[in-house]
């Protein structure tokens, strides 16, 4: 009977380990148009400032550590998402003035500007053109899903377009009609998860499809004195962890307890 009772509680805390951690509401971050840095609660809308950069950045984009970086036009630099301080890394070179940046899997910093794709350097900020393509022009952010490329693009005509973008040459497909988004000035676009899609125009939070190009208001967000949004990151984009369930833990008393009595058990035997 022992064995089996112990059996079966080891049975249930390795199943309670395999199962999934329910994740939160994601937290958006955002850099606004006068450079300060906080963070959104997608599912509240609930904003709170961090600090004030030194500048207002185009863009911001998490690394695969966590590290904060921001982009204001023709420059990089690293940023420390504790204190919003931030440290210039180096200028792009040439006539790159880009508004648009976004960490690849694999470690590779994009960044777009106008009609052009870049790659950047992370030690010196310089910049190597990937493509051009004329039926894009940056908005204002890039952002992987499914390990695809997407680009909120401008039109002088119409609303905003999801893009998607080839890596390799820059070579643009719109999804969905011109204007899809239906919202002007999408400076934000960003995955908690590589698989949703969230856009920002001004403070307002949108879904994004990525097979229609469609966009879904969402809600405002508000508190703290966060202003209209420049650029927007997710961390959990760049740092995937998996926390072991709090359910595990409290198995786990139970479990070390009961085997301590059936130790005890054998020893008086």
């Amino acid at each position: 009977m022992f064995k089996f009772i112990k059996k079966l509680f080891i049975a249930i805390f390795a199943t309670i380990l395999l199962i999934p951690a329910v994740n939160a509401a994601p937290v958006l971050w955002v850099g606004d148009r006068v450079g300060q840095l906080g963070t959104v609660d997608v599912a509240t809308g609930t904003a709170n400032v961090i600090g004030r950069m030194s500048r207002a950045m185009t863009d911001i984009a998490f690394d695969s550590s966590g590290n904060l970086w921001g982009i204001s036009f023709g420059s990089l630099y690293k940023i420390n998402k504790t204190t919003a301080t931030d440290t210039f890394v180096g200028n792009f070179g040439g006539q790159a003035q880009l508004n648009s940046l976004v960490f690849s899997s694999d470690g590779t910093l994009y960044a777009a500007g106008g009609s052009r794709l870049y790659s950047l350097n992370t030690a010196t900020g310089s910049a190597s053109s990937i493509g051009f393509d004329s039926q894009f022009n940056s908005s204002g952010d890039l952002a992987f899903v499914g390990g695809e490329l997407f680009l909120s693009s401008t039109s002088r005509y119409d609303y905003d377009s999801l893009m998607k973008l080839d890596t390799s040459n820059a070579a643009a497909t719109r999804i969905g009609a011109l204007g899809e988004l239906g919202v002007y000035d999408v400076f934000g676009l960003a995955s908690p998860d590589g698989t949703n899609l969230y856009g920002l125009a001004g403070k307002s939070i949108y879904s994004v499809n990525t097979s229609t190009g469609l966009g879904t208001f969402i809600r405002n967000y508000s508190g703290d004195g966060l202003l209209e949004a420049f650029g927007s990151a997710f961390m959990s984009e760049a740092v995937s962890a998996v926390p072991i369930p709090a359910a595990a833990f409290m198995f786990a008393p139970a479990l070390l307890g009961f085997m301590g009595l059936r130790r005890r058990a054998k020893n008086k035997a």
